[in-house]
């Protein structure tokens, strides 16, 4: 059972334990059903049935699930030995990181030749202004104008994504240096550009194994003594982000979702030429076979082919 409840616990998604444990766990002097509690108060769980479920007035059918879960309603109807429990949950997706829209140039499609070239035919070098503040309008007008034609301004979506607890500015910095290798690299393509880039990037994978195997020896070590302490920590770092209110569906709205869907599958593909099963192909090797065997027989005993039935040459379980 503590084995099975270590290996529940450290998945990040809302965890549901349900079902009949048959441990006494309402008697205080039952050792068995206190030792279960202890366990799940360890890994951060909490039981939830405080009634009777048997016949014989235990508490033996338990909901557990997470600290930070919450049960909206719960049933305790007792029709057989072992009472019927219905209950319902919160169990809200986890919301990523708004994504947001940024204006930024599309610097991949800039050539550096086309843009040297209108820049030596521009204002700003066959007729620069004579005055100073008229020469700085016309350097800006027409770097910003050779810019909107080289690299335009468009609209990408970007997604904010947490980093972990142990991404620090060191690996930040070494990030940093492997893209800027990398940019060099695709900007040259040359060995030494491309020896340098892989040099670093192995620098970066091992730096980031590191700093991930000293924060979780650290963590560990830290909590070495207090198992519960250690469970909320893990928990903390494993759990998924904040949750938001999202529109119920109800079982209704699902079927009628794949139901629409399948129909408008079966509406696109309604004149699409059909794909021959493995059977059918099965059946046409036969039938290539039976042909090559009768075709060999008619060479031996000099028969015509006509002379065979058209149904001998079809496959089939009939034909012996």
């Amino acid at each position: 059972m503590s084995v099975r409840t270590e290996r529940l616990a450290t998945f990040s998604s809302p965890l549901v334990r349900l079902g009949d444990f048959n441990f006494h766990v309402d008697d205080i002097f039952d050792s068995h059903g206190a030792e279960l509690l202890n366990v799940f108060a360890s890994h951060d769980l909490r039981q939830h049935i405080n009634s009777p479920t048997h016949v014989r007035g235990h508490t033996l059918d338990l909901l557990v699930i997470r600290n930070d879960q919450n049960v909206v309603s719960m049933l305790v109807d007792p029709l057989v030995d072992h009472s019927l429990i219905v209950a319902q949950l919160e169990c809200k997706p986890p919301v990523s990181s708004t994504p947001s829209n940024r204006r930024v140039r599309a610097w991949r499609s800039f050539n550096v030749d086309e843009f040297i070239s209108d820049l030596q035919q521009s204002q700003l070098v066959t007729s620069l202004p004579v005055d100073v503040t008229a020469a700085f309008a016309c350097y800006e007008d027409t770097i910003s104008t050779l810019l909107d034609k080289h690299a335009p301004y468009v609209t990408v979506r970007a997604q904010r994504r947490s980093s972990a607890r142990w991404y620090d500015s060191e690996c930040r910095s070494i990030k940093r240096e492997t893209r800027q290798l990398e940019r060099l690299y695709r900007r040259h393509r040359s060995p030494e550009a491309r020896s340098a880039w892989k040099n670093q990037f192995v620098l970066q994978r091992r730096t980031f194994q590191r700093k991930f195997s000293e924060f979780w020896l650290n963590t560990v070590e830290s909590q070495r003594t207090n198992p519960r302490g250690l469970w909320r920590v893990v928990n903390d770092i494993l759990k998924p982000p904040l949750e938001v209110q999202t529109k119920n569906l109800s079982v209704d709205d699902l079927a009628s979702h794949f139901h629409n869907k399948i129909a408008g599958i079966s509406r696109s593909t309604a004149n699409a030429l059909r794909r021959p099963s493995p059977l059918d192909l099965l059946l046409h090797s036969l039938c290539l076979i039976r042909l090559q065997s009768r075709r060999s027989l008619f060479s031996s005993r000099r028969l015509q082919p006509s002379h065979v039935p058209w149904t001998q040459y079809r496959p089939g379980f009939s034909n012996k």
